[in-house]
């Protein structure tokens, strides 16, 4: 008959070498960064020529250096933050081609007419056109306020189809809220 005690140091040395095989293995498929370039936070906006957002799409850096590809979501506000192996990590170092990529559908809807609003350039989806760039440093304040600027999906330099009689109508709007805002701080009559 088998010693109770023999067998209870065996199960648990048996227990204790499973466990840190398993953890082994799990650090092996989670990675511990090896092999990885190291990345440097980076985040910014697109913008079209007129100041205004580009409010969805994916942007993707690629850089020239290393083949290495950093992605970043394009927020409704233009912003964005790169990732290369994990969440919002960064970008490797050095210079990038940048693409913006947009899935804007219409097809298989009847009467559609897509509104161009918004859209960039299709010249910007391609790295071999789109003439974005950006250069990541090491000193991660450098990467923090990264401006691409893009066109609209017309050429055109802003990211509406508006004519200049609206853009006089918006800019004469603009100083009518201005005096009202400023009469209102002041007291004087006329502010809400």
């Amino acid at each position: 008959m088998a010693n109770p005690e023999a067998i209870s140091r065996s199960t648990t040395r048996s227990t204790a070498l499973s466990s840190s095989g398993l953890f082994l293995m799990l650090a092996c498929v989670l990675g511990c960064g090896e092999g990885q370039l190291k990345t440097y936070p980076v985040q910014g906006k697109v913008l079209f020529a007129d100041g205004s957002p580009v409010k969805l799409g994916t942007i993707e850096c690629l850089s020239e250096t290393h083949g290495i590809q950093a992605t970043g979501t394009i927020n409704r506000d233009g912003t964005f933050r790169l990732k290369t192996y994990r969440d919002e990590d960064g970008a490797v170092e050095g210079l990038h081609k940048c693409v913006i990529v947009q899935f804007i559908q219409a097809d298989g809807i009847p009467n559609a007419k897509p509104s161009t609003l918004g859209v960039i350039n299709k010249r910007h989806a391609s790295y071999a056109t789109s003439g974005l760039s950006i250069r990541v440093e090491p000193d991660s304040s450098k990467n923090q306020d990264i401006v691409l600027q893009v066109e609209g999906f017309d050429g055109r330099a802003g990211s509406s189809n508006h004519s200049k009689k609206d853009e006089h109508r918006f800019e004469h709007k603009k100083e009518s809220e201005d005096e009202e805002s400023k009469k209102s701080e002041s007291g004087q009559p006329g502010g809400s």
